[in-house]
């Protein structure tokens, strides 16, 4: 133990003693550029300041002997630079924002005449992209304050870029994570201020959506607190590691020398709306719906010129009642059942209020209600000293969900407490030299808690009825990390290093009642399970140290030629604290305990490579080019099915009927097994076969291969233009393979000692090739707008599934996994987006001042989008070759019939005469149809906002904003049941949300 400490300590001396080289655009931006005299020769030795003009602050360096001048690592904030030179007039360029993350490109010349001469030029941040290839969007505060935001979740706005995917009902944003260029959701580096801002035990944000949940309002960090976030994507920098797609760096806003402040709310109700169209359909008139968010924030100087504050808070309130959909048992075949069946159905379903094709079963439809009650605080304060510079931020959030389930009485409810900070120190070693330090840390304390399902003995399931909900999860994880990054300029070089460690304590206490799994209504009339399924109540916890360090030198090979070199290695000690069995065997003998979960993998080298290339001397052409090679570390979610209590008992246990004693095949004898063998696993009957979930002992970590070509062209001063072609493929992704199945033709097990095995293995593959174009319009007349097209293909293979699945619920053959390879789910091929705002002309010149403030000072703001349908994978239902499995299995494609009706008056979709489940049965095979082989209905959306702003004096106005969601109240249909043997197979019964009015008001000093 004090051996592996020691080597812990000696790691983190060593990576902080060899931390080195960074632009540390993670924490903030660079400034670089060229100064040349009149003849356009470089001059050496020009003093080029570069002034803050929030905060005064000014830091200094001097340009080499190309003329080259860089500053490493700037706070975001608008700027101004000027170059001073003994022979020559002083220079400044116009006042530009800097972003993190970015790195423009400001070239200055110089003209002769006295030092006490200042001369303004035009020169300012180019609109292109002249010094990095990696792609990737700052989205401004004005864009995160302005725009009609559904729910202000700051994560609606990383999804307005080309070829990014967050939406969860895409099956690409599972458990909260943000999918780039087709890679998997779960591979994104999400973080604030630089520091880890995830869930904990997977990467995914800090809601009630990473628990299978929700989505909260509040996500993370208020709109209302973000001075701008910078997504990061395909062959990026060195410096950004732990993302299998793509970086997400949220930025918070700072105080300054002048007192800035806001007030606002944001109000909905019920009766500005239009009617939900299923309400309608279903005769249950308009949704009751109580809606505020409110809030405030202040910021300003402690001391002016050297120490500042902000401080944000931001609450909601809303009640509003959701639709709840799903399939329930009528009254004729619960006079059929058993009592204590039929007592848990009608305990835990409400009546069905809609037939269906099956008399057996019914469809219920109700609006039920959901509440949030969300309050999020967050403080900085920021001081400057000298050539240093310190900041300190806290966020807490305290927020609280519940939402309906199909059983009127057992709502879900998500109490979370959340909690990051971060100190961030950076020093100015010179005019060539940089340091930056980072301490973070991250905490999510959340709750998963059905009500009253301690009332039910054991849960069931048939042939799409329901009566079960999740189990009860107590998350607890927490994050440290520690970060330093150096920069040194030599030459035509800027060269970066650094260490990065993020240690990772991921803890849950989970469990709840047995379940009963049936195929058919015969079957639980029989009383015959296909499966019964155990959940073991018990404390676990995983833990690791993710390590990171990377080189990276940007290589100026002439004025219109860059090379970006860097290399990243990355590792992370295999995670301790269940039960694994010790090889590739998945039959093997288990390692003892605390031992660790698998072998290590040391081999994550991730070289970059990149080329940027300007051919006008003017940059308003520029081509770039890059390469990348990228990691994703073992996440804690992926391990905790597996055994913890005793390498007999996984965490979620499913055994085969074949495999459980008859007595505990009647319900709900289940739950007194479950509590037995769970207080003495050796109690188990030899005839029990005990399923496993297990992993590969030897697992290689997740990596990405990435590379882009893009051309970008700045049509006018405020005009920008990109064709990209985006390239991507995941390998030695995680994947789950059920193994031993019962053999159709002898009717056992091929190792008959045990049950099913759920083996997860690092062996699927993602591969994604798209055309990315783009148009960026700054400011001009009044309309700004950004507009991004993506044409993508993408394919997975061995059913990579972004949602977490931890038995193959995708994968049809165990023995054939090619056969589950098809387009990639939740990708779209074509998606549009368009955000755009107007500031609409009209009474500035009038004399009459009361007119004149009626008609000007109005803004439209709108976010459009569109995107084809998602694939759909149709699976049976059923078990047509008695592997004692159902999951997965495919049915037979009906020659000549087509598989659409797309019926919007009946929101049929699917065609079931289009496939048969007839032939495989009967041949013991299984089904021909391809893996996610079809496609559900696209989707359009408008969200729009008119705003009226008062000028009340100089420094203060009032907004008055009426914002409207689905704007034109066009149906959204979702996608349509695909499992073949339900009563509602082709159906739609879910759509996006009608048209929704917002009404704000904002007072801003």
């Amino acid at each position: 133990m004090r051996a592996r400490a020691g080597s812990a300590a000696l790691a983190l001396v060593l990576g902080l003693w060899l931390a080195g080289l960074a632009p540390a655009q993670i924490g903030g931006g660079s400034i670089v550029g060229t100064v040349r005299d009149p003849s356009a020769a470089p001059v050496p030795g020009v003093r080029v300041v570069a002034h803050n003009q929030d905060t005064n602050e000014e830091r200094f360096v001097a340009t080499n002997t190309e003329g080259y001048y860089e500053f490493p690592l700037l706070a975001a904030g608008p700027y101004r630079i000027r170059a001073e030179a003994q022979g020559f007039n002083v220079v400044q360029g116009e006042v530009f924002t800097l972003s993190t993350g970015t790195r423009p490109r400001i070239d200055l010349a110089l003209t002769v005449g006295a030092v006490s001469e200042k001369i303004d030029v035009s020169a300012t941040a180019p609109q292109i992209n002249t010094t990095t290839t990696d792609l990737g969007v700052v989205m401004t505060r004005t864009r995160a304050d302005e725009l009609p935001l559904n729910g202000r979740n700051f994560q609606e706005l990383v999804s307005l870029q080309a070829g990014v995917v967050s939406s969860p009902s895409s099956g690409a944003g599972g458990r909260g994570g943000i999918s780039f260029h087709g890679s998997t959701a779960l591979g994104t580096n999400m973080m604030l201020d630089g520091v880890d801002m995830s869930f904990g035990e997977v990467n995914g944000a800090a809601s009630f959506q990473s628990a299978g949940g929700g989505g909260t309002l509040i996500n993370t960090v208020s709109v209302e607190a973000i001075q701008e976030f910078k997504s990061t994507a395909s062959a990026s920098s060195a410096e950004y590691g732990r993302a299998g797609g793509g970086v997400l760096n949220i930025t918070t806003r700072s105080g300054s020398n002048d007192w800035h402040g806001t007030l606002f709310e944001f109000f909905r109700n019920d009766k500005l709306n239009a009617n939900d169209f299923f309400s309608n359909k279903n005769n249950l008139g308009k949704s009751p719906l109580r809606w505020n968010q409110f809030g405030g924030n202040v910021a300003g100087p402690i001391k002016r010129d050297k120490v500042f504050f902000f401080f944000n808070y931001e609450g909601a309130k809303v009640r509003r009642q959701s639709q709840v959909t799903g399939n329930v048992p009528t009254e004729a075949l619960l006079v059929q059942l058993t009592p204590e069946i039929r007592n848990t159905l009608t305990t835990i379903l409400p009546a069905p209020t809609n037939a269906t094709s099956n008399p057996l079963i019914g469809q219920h439809v109700r609006n039920d209600r959901s509440t949030n009650d969300e309050q999020t605080f967050l403080t900085r304060v920021d001081v400057l000293l000298g050539q240093q510079r310190l900041a300190v931020r806290h966020s807490y959030n305290n927020q609280d969900y519940a939402t309906p389930s199909l059983s009127p009485t057992m709502p879900t409810t998500y109490p979370m407490r959340y909690q990051n900070a971060v100190v961030e120190h950076t020093m100015n070693l010179g005019s060539a030299m940089l340091n930056e330090l980072r301490l973070g840390f991250n905490r999510v304390d959340l709750f998963r808690n059905p009500a009253n399902y301690e009332k039910i003995p054991a849960y069931i399931s048939v042939q799409g009825i329901n009566a079960s909900m999740s189990n009860f999860i107590h998350f607890l994880p927490t994050t440290y990390s520690v970060a330093d990054n150096f920069t040194i300029l030599r030459g035509r070089h800027s060269i970066k290093m650094g260490v990065d460690l993020r240690e990772v304590r991921s803890v849950r206490y989970q469990g709840g009642p047995p379940s009963y799994s049936y195929t058919t209504t015969a079957d639980i009339i029989a009383q015959r399970p296909v499966s019964v399924g155990l959940s073991f109540t018990t404390s676990k916890g995983l833990r690791t140290l993710n390590t990171g360090f990377y080189i990276q030198d940007d290589w100026r090979l002439s004025p219109k030629l860059q090379v970006n070199l860097g290399v990243r290695y990355e590792y992370s000690p295999p995670l301790r604290g269940g039960f694994n069995v010790n090889s590739s065997d998945p039959y093997g003998a288990y390692n003892a305990a605390q031992e660790p979960m698998f072998a290590s993998d040391r081999n994550d080298f991730g070289p970059r490579v990149g080329i940027v290339w300007t051919p006008d001397a003017a940059q308003r052409t520029v081509v770039r080019a890059g390469g990348a090679v990228s990691y994703i570390m073992p996440q804690a979610i992926h391990y905790y099915d597996m055994a913890f209590i005793s390498p007999k008992l996984s965490g979620v246990s499913s055994f085969a009927a074949a495999d459980v004693p008859a007595s505990y095949l009647i319900y709900p004898n289940a739950i007194a097994f479950q509590t037995l063998i769970q207080n003495n696993p050796d109690l188990l009957p030899p005839s029990m076969k005990l399923s496993r979930s297990v992993a590969d002992y030897n697992r290689r970590d997740t990596y990405v291969g990435m590379w882009n070509l893009a051309v970008q062209r700045q049509v006018t001063k405020t005009l920008a233009l990109q064709a990209a072609y985006v390239g991507q493929r995941t390998l030695k992704l995680i994947s789950v393979r059920p193994l031993n199945l019962v053999n159709p033709a002898t009717g056992t097990r091929p190792v008959t000692s045990l049950g099913q095995v759920n083996f997860e293995e690092n062996a699927a593959n993602i591969s994604y090739n798209s055309l990315e174009l783009s148009a960026n319009q700054k400011l001009w007349h009044g309309l700004n707008y950004d507009a991004y097209f993506t044409l993508a293909d993408g394919r997975g293979y061995y059913a990579p599934d972004d949602t977490i699945t931890f038995t193959g619920g995708g994968l049809q053959d165990p023995l054939n996994i090619a056969g589950s390879t098809g387009p990639l789910q939740g990708l779209s091929k074509r998606v549009f987006r368009n955000i755009f705002s107007y500031s609409i002309p009209g009474g500035t010149r009038l004399q009459n001042r009361y007119l004149r403030g009626a008609l000007s000072g109005w803004t439209l703001r709108s976010i459009i989008g569109w995107r084809s349908g998602l694939p759909l994978n149709l699976t049976s239902g059923n078990d047509f070759v008695g592997s004692g499995r159902s999951a997965g299995q495919r049915p037979d494609v009906v020659a000549g019939v087509d598989p659409y009706i797309g019926s919007h008056d009946t929101q049929v979709w699917l065609n079931a005469a289009a496939f048969s489940i007839t032939g495989p049965k009967a041949e013991k095979r299984y089904g021909n149809l391809g893996y996610y082989a079809l496609r559900g209905p696209s989707a359009f959306t408008m969200d729009s906002g008119l705003h009226k702003t008062f000028q009340l004096t100089e420094a203060q106005r009032l907004t008055v904003r009426l914002e409207s969601f689905n704007t034109l109240n066009h149906t959204t249909l979702g996608n349509p049941n695909t499992t073949l043997n339900s009563a509602t197979f082709g159906l739609i019964t879910g759509a996006g949300s009608q048209r929704l009015y917002q009404v704000a008001l904002k007072y801003v000093f």
